[in-house]
Protein backbone atom coordinates (compact mmCIF):
# COMPACT_ATOMS: atom_id res chain seq x y z
CA UNK A 1 0.00 0.00 0.00
CA UNK A 2 1.31 3.33 -1.29
CA UNK A 3 1.96 5.97 1.65
CA UNK A 4 -1.54 7.79 0.09
CA UNK A 5 -2.93 4.81 1.87
CA UNK A 6 -5.68 2.69 -0.23
CA UNK A 7 -7.48 3.84 -3.25
CA UNK A 8 -10.59 4.05 -1.37
CA UNK A 9 -8.67 6.36 1.46
CA UNK A 10 -7.48 8.70 -1.54
CA UNK A 11 -10.70 9.03 -2.43
CA UNK A 12 -12.10 10.19 0.56
CA UNK A 13 -9.29 12.84 0.92
CA UNK A 14 -9.68 14.35 -2.69
CA UNK A 15 -13.44 14.88 -1.76
CA UNK A 16 -12.71 16.24 1.60
CA UNK A 17 -10.69 18.66 -0.13
CA UNK A 18 -13.12 19.69 -2.77
CA UNK A 19 -15.88 20.12 -0.19
CA UNK A 20 -17.37 23.70 0.38
CA UNK A 21 -20.10 23.01 2.14
CA UNK A 22 -21.32 26.45 3.69
CA UNK A 23 -19.25 28.85 1.01
CA UNK A 24 -20.66 30.83 -1.11
CA UNK A 25 -20.38 29.31 -5.28
CA UNK A 26 -21.27 32.77 -6.55
CA UNK A 27 -17.78 34.15 -4.35
CA UNK A 28 -15.67 31.52 -6.36
CA UNK A 29 -17.31 32.21 -9.46
CA UNK A 30 -15.87 36.21 -8.85
CA UNK A 31 -12.40 35.22 -8.34
CA UNK A 32 -12.35 33.12 -11.04
CA UNK A 33 -13.60 35.99 -13.42
CA UNK A 34 -11.20 38.52 -11.58
CA UNK A 35 -8.63 36.67 -12.38
CA UNK A 36 -9.24 35.82 -15.82
CA UNK A 37 -9.71 39.50 -16.13
CA UNK A 38 -5.97 40.18 -14.67
CA UNK A 39 -4.61 37.55 -17.08
CA UNK A 40 -6.58 39.06 -20.30
CA UNK A 41 -8.42 35.86 -20.72
CA UNK A 42 -11.96 35.54 -21.81
CA UNK A 43 -13.89 33.63 -18.75
CA UNK A 44 -16.21 30.75 -20.36
CA UNK A 45 -18.41 29.20 -17.76
CA UNK A 46 -18.78 26.34 -19.75
CA UNK A 47 -14.89 24.75 -20.32
CA UNK A 48 -13.87 23.08 -17.16
CA UNK A 49 -10.95 24.95 -16.79
CA UNK A 50 -13.44 27.89 -15.45
CA UNK A 51 -15.59 26.39 -12.98
CA UNK A 52 -14.41 25.66 -9.43
CA UNK A 53 -13.50 22.54 -8.49
CA UNK A 54 -15.55 22.51 -5.21
CA UNK A 55 -19.19 20.93 -4.49
CA UNK A 56 -20.92 23.68 -2.39
CA UNK A 57 -24.35 21.98 -1.43
CA UNK A 58 -24.43 18.92 1.36
CA UNK A 59 -26.86 16.90 -0.89
CA UNK A 60 -24.56 17.38 -3.88
CA UNK A 61 -21.64 16.33 -1.28
CA UNK A 62 -22.93 13.05 -0.28
CA UNK A 63 -24.34 11.88 -3.65
CA UNK A 64 -21.25 12.29 -5.50
CA UNK A 65 -19.41 11.15 -2.47
CA UNK A 66 -21.49 7.55 -2.62
CA UNK A 67 -20.83 7.11 -6.75
CA UNK A 68 -16.60 8.47 -6.04
CA UNK A 69 -16.91 5.20 -3.65
CA UNK A 70 -18.34 2.73 -5.44
CA UNK A 71 -15.87 3.46 -8.16
CA UNK A 72 -13.01 3.75 -5.69
CA UNK A 73 -13.95 -0.29 -4.89
CA UNK A 74 -14.73 -1.03 -8.58
CA UNK A 75 -10.85 0.51 -9.53
CA UNK A 76 -9.18 -1.52 -6.67
CA UNK A 77 -10.98 -4.23 -7.65
CA UNK A 78 -9.26 -3.81 -11.22
CA UNK A 79 -5.74 -3.72 -9.29
CA UNK A 80 -5.14 -0.06 -9.54
CA UNK A 81 -4.08 1.12 -6.22
CA UNK A 82 -3.44 5.22 -7.37
CA UNK A 83 -5.73 7.96 -8.11
CA UNK A 84 -3.20 9.61 -10.22
CA UNK A 85 -2.84 6.50 -12.22
CA UNK A 86 -6.50 6.61 -13.45
CA UNK A 87 -7.37 7.51 -17.35
CA UNK A 88 -10.86 8.76 -19.11
CA UNK A 89 -11.17 5.47 -20.13
CA UNK A 90 -11.36 3.81 -16.69
CA UNK A 91 -14.18 6.29 -16.00
CA UNK A 92 -15.57 5.34 -19.50
CA UNK A 93 -15.33 1.63 -18.55
CA UNK A 94 -17.27 1.39 -15.08
CA UNK A 95 -19.96 3.91 -16.25
CA UNK A 96 -20.48 1.36 -19.12
CA UNK A 97 -19.99 -1.25 -16.87
CA UNK A 98 -23.26 -0.23 -14.45
CA UNK A 99 -25.17 0.98 -17.34
CA UNK A 100 -24.63 -2.40 -18.63
CA UNK A 101 -25.71 -4.70 -15.13
CA UNK A 102 -29.41 -3.35 -15.54
CA UNK A 103 -31.44 -4.59 -18.35
CA UNK A 104 -34.03 -1.73 -18.58
CA UNK A 105 -31.37 1.06 -18.57
CA UNK A 106 -31.04 4.67 -16.54
CA UNK A 107 -32.15 7.61 -16.80
CA UNK A 108 -29.90 9.84 -18.61
CA UNK A 109 -30.16 12.54 -16.03
CA UNK A 110 -29.29 9.45 -13.46
CA UNK A 111 -26.15 8.75 -15.88
CA UNK A 112 -24.60 12.32 -16.57
CA UNK A 113 -24.98 12.43 -12.37
CA UNK A 114 -22.78 9.42 -11.96
CA UNK A 115 -20.53 11.22 -14.69
CA UNK A 116 -20.67 14.65 -13.13
CA UNK A 117 -19.96 12.79 -9.83
CA UNK A 118 -16.44 11.37 -11.39
CA UNK A 119 -15.34 14.30 -13.43
CA UNK A 120 -15.37 16.41 -9.63
CA UNK A 121 -13.51 13.47 -8.51
CA UNK A 122 -10.64 13.18 -11.17
CA UNK A 123 -10.58 16.41 -12.39
CA UNK A 124 -11.25 14.88 -16.13
CA UNK A 125 -13.89 17.13 -18.30
CA UNK A 126 -17.52 15.52 -19.73
CA UNK A 127 -16.12 15.69 -22.84
CA UNK A 128 -13.00 13.46 -21.97
CA UNK A 129 -15.55 11.10 -21.11
CA UNK A 130 -17.94 10.21 -24.03
CA UNK A 131 -20.71 7.56 -23.71
CA UNK A 132 -23.24 6.82 -26.42
CA UNK A 133 -25.68 9.54 -26.95
CA UNK A 134 -28.42 6.88 -26.24
CA UNK A 135 -27.29 6.95 -22.74
CA UNK A 136 -26.89 10.09 -21.79
CA UNK A 137 -29.81 12.52 -24.33
CA UNK A 138 -32.40 14.45 -22.12
CA UNK A 139 -36.16 14.22 -22.86
CA UNK A 140 -38.60 15.89 -20.28
CA UNK A 141 -40.59 13.05 -21.84
CA UNK A 142 -38.64 10.57 -19.23
CA UNK A 143 -38.06 13.41 -16.46
CA UNK A 144 -39.77 11.36 -13.47
CA UNK A 145 -38.22 13.05 -10.39
CA UNK A 146 -40.74 15.62 -9.20
CA UNK A 147 -43.60 14.52 -11.15
CA UNK A 148 -47.06 13.70 -9.30
CA UNK A 149 -48.13 10.32 -9.53
CA UNK A 150 -49.88 7.66 -7.65
CA UNK A 151 -46.11 6.22 -6.77
CA UNK A 152 -44.89 9.47 -5.58
CA UNK A 153 -43.96 11.16 -2.59
CA UNK A 154 -46.97 13.62 -2.60
CA UNK A 155 -49.47 10.47 -3.11
CA UNK A 156 -47.87 9.87 0.50
CA UNK A 157 -48.97 12.71 2.67
CA UNK A 158 -51.84 14.73 3.52
CA UNK A 159 -51.24 18.25 2.43
CA UNK A 160 -53.79 19.08 3.68
CA UNK A 161 -51.98 19.63 7.02
CA UNK A 162 -49.53 22.16 5.30
CA UNK A 163 -52.00 25.02 2.89
CA UNK A 164 -49.84 27.62 4.45
CA UNK A 165 -46.59 25.79 3.29
CA UNK A 166 -48.17 24.76 0.16
CA UNK A 167 -49.69 28.43 -0.71
CA UNK A 168 -46.38 29.77 0.29
CA UNK A 169 -44.61 26.93 -2.07
CA UNK A 170 -46.87 27.64 -5.28
CA UNK A 171 -46.71 31.27 -4.60
CA UNK A 172 -42.88 32.07 -4.61
CA UNK A 173 -41.62 29.12 -6.76
CA UNK A 174 -38.78 28.70 -4.28
CA UNK A 175 -37.03 25.22 -3.74
CA UNK A 176 -36.79 23.25 -0.84
CA UNK A 177 -34.08 24.56 1.00
CA UNK A 178 -35.21 27.80 0.14
CA UNK A 179 -37.97 27.44 2.07
CA UNK A 180 -36.32 24.84 4.67
CA UNK A 181 -33.40 27.06 5.91
CA UNK A 182 -31.28 24.19 5.18
CA UNK A 183 -27.77 25.61 5.20
CA UNK A 184 -24.28 23.00 4.85
CA UNK A 185 -24.96 20.61 7.41
CA UNK A 186 -27.43 22.74 9.83
CA UNK A 187 -30.82 24.28 9.37
CA UNK A 188 -29.96 27.88 9.48
CA UNK A 189 -32.99 30.16 11.41
CA UNK A 190 -31.89 33.05 9.25
CA UNK A 191 -32.65 31.14 6.09
CA UNK A 192 -36.08 30.14 6.99
CA UNK A 193 -38.91 32.08 5.01
CA UNK A 194 -40.18 34.68 7.94
CA UNK A 195 -42.36 37.30 8.00
CA UNK A 196 -39.95 39.96 7.49
CA UNK A 197 -39.00 38.44 4.12
CA UNK A 198 -42.61 38.62 2.69
CA UNK A 199 -43.24 42.61 1.47
CA UNK A 200 -44.79 44.76 -1.02
CA UNK A 201 -43.05 46.77 -3.42
CA UNK A 202 -43.80 50.38 -4.28
CA UNK A 203 -45.86 49.46 -6.73
CA UNK A 204 -48.37 47.22 -4.34
CA UNK A 205 -47.42 43.95 -5.38
CA UNK A 206 -46.13 41.62 -2.75
CA UNK A 207 -42.68 40.01 -2.95
CA UNK A 208 -40.56 37.39 -1.19
CA UNK A 209 -36.91 37.67 -0.40
CA UNK A 210 -35.40 33.94 -0.69
CA UNK A 211 -31.49 33.12 -0.07
CA UNK A 212 -30.76 30.80 -3.08
CA UNK A 213 -27.91 28.88 -4.30
CA UNK A 214 -24.40 29.64 -4.24
CA UNK A 215 -25.30 32.61 -1.21
CA UNK A 216 -27.57 34.12 -3.87
CA UNK A 217 -30.62 36.20 -2.54
CA UNK A 218 -33.14 37.14 -4.95
CA UNK A 219 -36.25 38.86 -4.74
CA UNK A 220 -39.22 37.01 -6.52
CA UNK A 221 -42.86 38.23 -7.31
CA UNK A 222 -45.72 36.37 -5.36
CA UNK A 223 -47.90 35.15 -8.01
CA UNK A 224 -50.80 37.84 -7.94
CA UNK A 225 -53.66 35.06 -7.64
CA UNK A 226 -51.75 34.48 -4.09
CA UNK A 227 -50.60 37.49 -2.59
CA UNK A 228 -53.47 38.87 -1.08
CA UNK A 229 -53.51 35.14 1.14
CA UNK A 230 -50.06 35.24 1.79
CA UNK A 231 -50.10 38.95 3.31
CA UNK A 232 -53.26 37.98 5.06
CA UNK A 233 -51.07 35.03 6.52
CA UNK A 234 -48.22 37.50 7.51
CA UNK A 235 -50.36 39.29 8.91
CA UNK A 236 -51.64 36.92 11.15
CA UNK A 237 -48.33 35.28 12.46
CA UNK A 238 -47.20 39.02 13.07
CA UNK A 239 -50.23 39.14 15.40
CA UNK A 240 -49.42 35.61 16.49
CA UNK A 241 -45.66 37.06 17.38
CA UNK A 242 -44.48 34.56 15.01
CA UNK A 243 -41.67 34.98 12.85
CA UNK A 244 -41.60 31.91 10.40
CA UNK A 245 -43.94 31.88 8.17
CA UNK A 246 -45.05 27.87 8.62
CA UNK A 247 -43.96 25.00 11.22
CA UNK A 248 -42.15 22.67 8.80
CA UNK A 249 -41.48 21.27 5.81
CA UNK A 250 -41.89 17.26 5.76
CA UNK A 251 -39.29 15.41 4.01
CA UNK A 252 -41.91 13.59 1.83
CA UNK A 253 -43.28 17.08 0.50
CA UNK A 254 -42.91 17.41 -3.19
CA UNK A 255 -41.93 21.21 -3.11
CA UNK A 256 -40.23 20.93 -6.97
CA UNK A 257 -44.11 20.15 -8.12
CA UNK A 258 -45.13 23.40 -6.63
CA UNK A 259 -42.50 24.86 -8.15
CA UNK A 260 -43.62 23.66 -11.61
CA UNK A 261 -47.36 25.06 -10.81
CA UNK A 262 -45.83 28.34 -9.67
CA UNK A 263 -44.20 28.20 -13.46
CA UNK A 264 -47.21 27.13 -15.28
CA UNK A 265 -49.74 29.69 -14.02
CA UNK A 266 -46.94 32.63 -13.59
CA UNK A 267 -46.55 32.02 -17.99
CA UNK A 268 -50.88 31.93 -18.21
CA UNK A 269 -50.94 35.08 -16.30
CA UNK A 270 -48.62 36.82 -17.93
CA UNK A 271 -49.76 35.20 -21.34
CA UNK A 272 -53.16 36.26 -21.35
CA UNK A 273 -52.29 39.72 -20.25
CA UNK A 274 -50.43 40.31 -23.43
CA UNK A 275 -53.30 38.62 -25.45
CA UNK A 276 -55.84 41.34 -23.70
CA UNK A 277 -53.02 44.02 -25.49
CA UNK A 278 -53.23 42.19 -28.46
CA UNK A 279 -50.06 40.89 -28.46
CA UNK A 280 -49.91 36.91 -29.43
CA UNK A 281 -47.67 34.16 -29.82
CA UNK A 282 -48.59 33.83 -33.26
CA UNK A 283 -47.93 37.61 -33.57
CA UNK A 284 -44.65 37.54 -32.17
CA UNK A 285 -43.72 34.31 -34.22
CA UNK A 286 -44.25 36.50 -37.72
CA UNK A 287 -42.30 39.34 -36.67
CA UNK A 288 -39.62 37.18 -35.69
CA UNK A 289 -39.81 35.41 -39.04
CA UNK A 290 -40.09 38.86 -40.59
CA UNK A 291 -36.62 40.08 -39.07
CA UNK A 292 -34.40 37.66 -38.00
CA UNK A 293 -32.86 37.35 -41.48
CA UNK A 294 -33.64 41.18 -42.58
CA UNK A 295 -32.24 43.15 -39.19
CA UNK A 296 -28.48 42.09 -38.38
CA UNK A 297 -28.21 41.84 -34.29
CA UNK A 298 -32.72 41.42 -34.02
CA UNK A 299 -33.36 39.03 -31.14
CA UNK A 300 -36.04 36.71 -31.75
CA UNK A 301 -38.98 37.20 -29.42
CA UNK A 302 -40.20 33.32 -29.15
CA UNK A 303 -38.24 29.98 -28.24
CA UNK A 304 -39.52 27.26 -30.23
CA UNK A 305 -38.73 23.69 -29.51
CA UNK A 306 -37.25 20.96 -31.46
CA UNK A 307 -41.14 19.55 -31.28
CA UNK A 308 -42.13 22.79 -32.51
CA UNK A 309 -44.08 24.21 -29.37
CA UNK A 310 -43.90 28.42 -28.96
CA UNK A 311 -42.86 30.11 -25.94
CA UNK A 312 -42.88 33.77 -25.73
CA UNK A 313 -39.07 34.22 -24.46
CA UNK A 314 -39.66 37.69 -22.05
CA UNK A 315 -42.51 35.54 -20.31
CA UNK A 316 -39.71 33.17 -19.99
CA UNK A 317 -37.30 35.23 -18.75
CA UNK A 318 -39.06 36.72 -15.86
CA UNK A 319 -40.24 33.39 -14.77
CA UNK A 320 -36.59 32.26 -14.74
CA UNK A 321 -35.11 35.14 -12.95
CA UNK A 322 -37.86 34.87 -10.28
CA UNK A 323 -36.96 31.22 -9.46
CA UNK A 324 -33.22 31.78 -9.36
CA UNK A 325 -32.24 30.60 -12.93
CA UNK A 326 -30.91 34.05 -14.09
CA UNK A 327 -32.74 35.51 -16.99
CA UNK A 328 -32.01 33.51 -19.73
CA UNK A 329 -32.59 29.96 -19.61
CA UNK A 330 -35.61 29.67 -21.96
CA UNK A 331 -34.66 26.30 -22.65
CA UNK A 332 -34.08 24.88 -18.64
CA UNK A 333 -37.26 26.48 -17.69
CA UNK A 334 -39.54 24.64 -20.83
CA UNK A 335 -38.16 21.26 -20.64
CA UNK A 336 -38.25 21.19 -16.96
CA UNK A 337 -41.35 23.39 -15.70
CA UNK A 338 -43.80 23.42 -18.73
CA UNK A 339 -44.71 20.00 -18.95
Amino acid sequence: MSKKGSIIKQTHDKLQQIRRIGKSRNEGKKVVIKLCDESKIIYNPFKREFQSDGIFGIRTFEQYENECLKFARWLSEQGIKDLDDVLPYHVKEYLEYKIARRKDGYSPYTIQTWRAALTKLTGFSANDIQLDKNYTTRSYQEIKKGRDGPSSDMAKIDTSKYTDLTMICRGTGARRHEIDGISGDFRDPNKVLTTENIFKGSNGSVYARLHGKGGKTRITLINPDLQQQIWDLKELKERQGQAAMYEKVPKRLNVHSFRREYVKAFYKMREEEKEKKGVTIEKLFEEDHKNRYRNKGYTCKVYVTKEGEKYDKEILSEISHNIGHGSKRCYTIVRSYMH
